[in-house]
């Protein structure tokens, strides 16, 4: 709805419950949430901050499909900020991740948004190599 302000005044909220019952994923979801509409507003510094923290987070908890999670929305956010280098290299993270337990619709997801990227850098030849990886997914 476009109601930026007043939805981050609810996510502090939300992130300051999540905090005071020590709720891990409230906490995490909440981060990325914020993350997410300060990437909405073109604040990509505070964008990033937020996802950061989430991804430490889960890196201390050794949380591998939530660093995976994370890296994607990171990824995400660097695309939308137009910084294709750093989006692919957060996007091929969290494939590698994905890859080893065989998770097979984020796998799916993962090579889609890498090919997307390599699409938007006019590198129709990689993309269409990732696209296809990605089909013994898509089931």
């Amino acid at each position: 709805m476009g109601n930026y302000g007043e939805s981050l005044e609810y996510l502090m909220e939300a992130l300051k419950t999540g905090r005071q019952v020590n709720d891990t994923t409230a906490i995490v979801e909440s981060l990325l949430a914020i993350g997410f509409v300060y990437a909405f507003v073109e604040k990509w510094a505070d964008a990033h901050s937020y996802q950061q923290e989430a991804l430490e987070i889960y890196r201390q908890a050794d949380d591998q499909w939530g660093i995976a999670h994370i890296h994607n929305d990171m990824g995400v956010t660097y695309n939308l900020a137009g910084e294709l280098d750093s989006a692919l290299a957060q996007h091929q993270a969290a494939l590698a991740i994905r890859l080893k337990p065989n998770d097979t619709y984020n796998t799916f997801s993962s090579y889609l948004y890498i090919g997307d990227i390599y699409a938007d850098k006019e590198d129709f030849v990689k993309a269409v190599e990732y696209y296809e990886s990605a089909i013994p997914y898509g089931n």
